[in-house]
């Protein structure tokens, strides 16, 4: 989509991902963010620019082992849900990243849900977050 080459983790560092929110935002979106952002090794997140204020914005967890179909819907529905429900951008990727944070450990050892995460479990600790 910018023709930047892939790059794996270890390989980036924060100047880049930043680089890859502002060419994005450069494509007409006001906002963009990225997930599996993982810089030091540790922890896994998320990185967001909003070109209107010329500000980014992340959010780390402790990385999960597991990969789990379905996450990228979670969270993306999540975030934008916050959004609409005037949450910040910080506060809207936070709390979509905890969701699927959430939804992957629900799934965890479950070998007969192999099809997604289980985000159904989730419904009502989102609901609070929200709130």
């Amino acid at each position: 989509m910018l023709g930047e080459t892939y790059r794996e983790r270890g390989d980036y560092d924060m100047e880049y991902v930043r680089m890859i929110l502002r060419k994005l935002t450069g494509l007409g979106a006001k906002t963009a963010a990225l997930t599996g952002v993982m810089i030091d090794g540790k922890n896994q997140g998320v990185a967001a620019y909003d070109s209107v204020h010329d500000t980014f914005t992340e959010y780390f967890a402790p990385h999960l082992p597991l990969s789990c179909h379905g996450t990228g819907d979670v969270f993306s529905a999540t975030m934008f849900g916050a959004l609409l429900r005037d949450k910040t951008l910080y506060d809207s990727i936070r709390i979509a990243a905890d969701n699927t944070c959430s939804c992957i450990k629900a799934t965890d050892g479950d070998s007969n849900h192999w099809y997604g995460v289980k985000f159904e479990a989730c419904i009502p600790a989102l609901v609070r977050m929200l709130d």
